[in-house]
């Protein structure tokens, strides 16, 4: 009877063992997918900073890249350190750095529109440089370009999509879910995040141009 309870005693360790060791990797893979839920809702947010930046800088990936870090400085803070407003004003703009540098190392603003074609068809010279009229868009011809086939007011429509390698943080799931996506993603960028441990996350965002858009 005793050699019979051992057994019983030691089967049910190795199933809980088991149990452990499966549920584990499960749990965590919860916790880091609502952490990249959370993520590509904020990258969401931070595209259409980004559209809006470059709606009044003339479509220019070096402002839209700043309003994309700015978007992005929550992923970046460390809340720990938000005891005092002090130490929070400070922890902000240690994050917006570290916001900045990340974007610029794992980020990419690509912009579809207007497009080369759109320019083609309707930019002017202007100050020694080509740029699309926003002046009086309601008074211009809605015809559209030869070689674009959109109208004047559709080419003062900026449209960006942007992609974002994201950091995981979870234990286990920060080497694992890289390696398996690795495996199948063969996209360069995709690549890229894979091997610092981060996976891509992509969102898009559009706003009117307030100013003439340059190439």
């Amino acid at each position: 009877m005793t050699a019979v309870r051992r057994q019983r005693g030691a089967a049910m360790i190795e199933l809980q063992l088991v149990a452990i060791l499966a549920l584990l990797p499960m749990l965590f893979g919860i916790v880091q997918m609502a952490l990249l839920a959370s993520a590509y809702h904020l990258l969401g947010f931070a595209a259409a900073e980004a559209a809006r930046a470059g709606s009044v800088e003339h479509a220019q990936s070096g402002p839209m890249t700043s309003a994309l870090a700015a978007g992005l400085t929550g992923l970046h803070a460390d809340l720990s350190r938000l005891s005092s407003p002090g130490e929070t004003a400070a922890e902000l703009a240690a994050a917006r750095l570290r916001a900045e540098v990340a974007v610029r190392q794992f980020g990419q603003i690509e912009r579809l529109a207007p497009t080369t074609a759109d320019f083609d068809d309707f930019a002017r010279e202007r100050a020694g440089r080509r740029s699309i009229p926003n002046d009086a868009l309601e008074y211009r011809a809605a015809s559209a370009g030869p070689r674009s086939g959109h109208s004047v007011q559709e080419a003062n429509l900026l449209r960006i999509r942007v992609r974002y390698c994201h950091e995981l943080v979870v234990p286990l799931i920060r080497t694992m879910l890289p390696a398996l996506l690795r495996s199948w993603d063969t996209e360069p960028m995709h690549q890229r995040c894979y091997a610092a441990n981060r996976v891509p996350l992509s969102a898009a965002g559009s706003a009117p141009m307030q100013s003439e858009a340059w190439p």
